[in-house]
């Protein structure tokens, strides 16, 4: 998937901006200020529906304004063009895609794939294991036919226990038979997906980091050395004081390590970034591989956090994924970028290609 054309109105600073965007590598470079990030989070609301900076609608419709409008022409694998608008207003939301409206936000993760990569994606090490069970579910939602459905079905029945226990524990095992059949079904895919995406992530990692030895593994969400229905009923009377189930695959952790210890715990934000950068990028790539286009490669300041050597490592290999980026950064000069980058100066009235 690639963006041809991007046209953002009343979008935090920006009035009016349009961005004929190239294929490869695109730099959007400019002071302080200016909306540089903000090119960045009109593309990702335009495929995630949000921002990835506030929750809220009002902190980028711009002062003033009624709403804001995020307009992109995409070109899938299949050199088809398709049209994506999405208008925000304080209370208000609209997508359309080719004319028509989209009711879900999934329509929009089909229809423009984003990956995103900022100052703050040490987080995904850091916090806690939601964010990096969203980094797999992001990835089979889109390479996994049936993962969709088997995930919404996973959180309903999960919702339902969890109602049971906090109301009617006698019932809770009515929904034990759903859940761990899902449980099984939804470990397998994710542990058969971090298989086959395990080879790029290495690769990245050896790319980006050198030689140092970061080890992935994956964790069920329960001790797979006692069967997850007898861990349900043994667990019973303290998950019904609390009103939850404490075990499944809701509970699952993806499991970053560094010569055995924590590796947030060891590595520095910089190699945090490399680390989370070789992720996103190798999870892109199967993508790619899988279903014929990959998504579009957000990376809002390149080179912070990062030293000159980094900064090369990080830019070849965005240069040699044969994905769209959309790049930013204070300054172009001292990047060292090649000749297939397609740069825009961003000032507080548009941008200059």
């Amino acid at each position: 998937m690639i963006i041809n054309r991007l046209q953002i109105t009343n979008f935090r600073v920006l009035d009016q901006l349009e961005i004929e965007a190239g294929p490869g590598p695109n730099l959007i470079w400019g002071d302080n200020g200016v909306g540089k990030t903000s090119v960045l989070e009109a593309i990702y609301l335009a495929g995630r529906g949000r921002s990835f900076r506030h929750r809220d609608a009002g902190p980028f419709i711009r002062h003033g304004s009624a709403h804001s409008q995020v307009i992109v022409q995409t070109q899938d694998h299949l050199c088809q063009t398709h049209r994506l608008g999405i208008e925000r207003g304080k209370r208000s939301f609209t997508l359309r895609l080719d004319g028509r409206n989209l009711g879900k936000r999934s329509d929009l993760l089909r229809a423009l794939p984003v990956q995103l990569i900022t100052p703050q994606s040490h987080e995904l090490l850091e916090r806690g294991p939601e964010l990096r069970r969203r980094y797999l579910d992001f990835g089979m939602f889109h390479v996994e036919p049936g993962f969709h459905q088997m995930h919404a079905d996973m959180n309903r029945i999960l919702k339902q226990r969890n109602a049971a226990l906090r109301t009617q524990p006698r019932t809770v095992m009515a929904w034990d038979e759903q859940f761990t059949g899902l449980a099984h079904e939804l470990h397998q895919l994710r542990t058969g997906y971090l298989q086959r995406l395990l080879p790029g992530i290495k690769s990245n990692i050896e790319r980006l980091l050198g030689d140092l030895d970061v080890s992935v593994s994956y964790r069920s969400g329960w001790d797979e050395t006692v069967s997850l229905e007898k861990q349900l009923d043994q667990r019973l009377p303290l998950d019904s004081k609390r009103g939850y189930t404490s075990v499944g695959p809701h509970r699952a952790e993806l499991d970053f390590q560094v010569d055995q210890v924590t590796a947030a715990k060891v590595l520095s934000r910089g190699q945090q970034k490399l680390l989370v950068s070789a992720l996103q990028f190798a999870q892109a790539s199967l993508m790619k591989q899988s279903v014929g286009e990959g998504p579009v490669m957000l990376i809002d300041d390149l080179p912070a956090e990062l030293d000159q050597r980094h900064r090369t490592r990080l830019i070849g290999l965005a240069d040699d994924s044969g994905l769209q980026c959309f790049v930013t950064a204070i300054e172009a000069e001292g990047l060292q970028l090649s000749s297939s980058w397609r740069m825009f100066h961003v000032e507080q009235t548009g941008a200059v290609g």
